[in-house]
């Protein structure tokens, strides 16, 4: 299992002016994630939680520099023009978080991934994010700042459906009576 987003790699994040995207970067932020803007149409200009709000990607990384990951709290029928944003961006993995991406608009934001050498998946799937599930255990008196696990769930894998669950490899730590 690969860990691909820790403490040092530096986080946008698409939709950061609604409910669901302030929530979510405020728990990213708690524990230890270095969210460095959020991006949301028309919004270029605001603060949120203390940092600086783009109108895109490309906005974003010309003024930041090097953006690692973008994280994607948008409704499901803007997932395609906000990772594809981030993609062309040079932002080399994508977290699409929203559920029911038309199957289409995956096809087309795996095109863009596998054209600019970048990686996309679903933040809902199995074994996705084994830190996010031990952030959302807080009540379980789990420890913050634990290592985040990623499993390689790409939808780049001939098994995969672009806009679907990969059901196979699931991380055997997810089932663990420990977790």
């Amino acid at each position: 299992m690969a860990i691909l987003i820790d403490e040092t790699k530096r986080v946008l994040v698409q939709g950061i002016t609604g409910r669901e995207g302030q929530a979510r970067t405020r728990l990213m932020r708690e524990y230890g994630t270095q969210v460095v803007a959020g991006v949301t149409r028309g919004k270029g200009g605001q603060s949120v939680l203390g940092g600086p709000v783009f109108d895109t990607a490309q906005e974003a990384v010309k003024s930041l520099g090097e953006i690692d990951i973008s994280v994607l709290f948008v409704p499901a029928a803007d997932v395609k023009d906000a990772a594809i944003s981030a993609i062309e961006a040079g932002i080399k993995l994508t977290v699409l978080v929203p559920d029911r991406v038309p199957v289409w608009d995956a096809m087309e934001i795996a095109a863009a991934a596998k054209a600019n050498d970048a990686r996309f998946f679903r933040g809902g799937e199995k074994g996705a994010a084994d830190q996010c599930r031990r952030r959302d255990r807080r009540h379980l008196g789990r420890p913050r700042n634990e290592p985040g696990g990623l499993q390689r769930h790409f939808h780049d894998r001939a098994h995969a459906r672009p806009g679907r669950a990969c059901n196979r490899g699931t991380n055997a730590r997810e089932t663990d009576a420990t977790d």
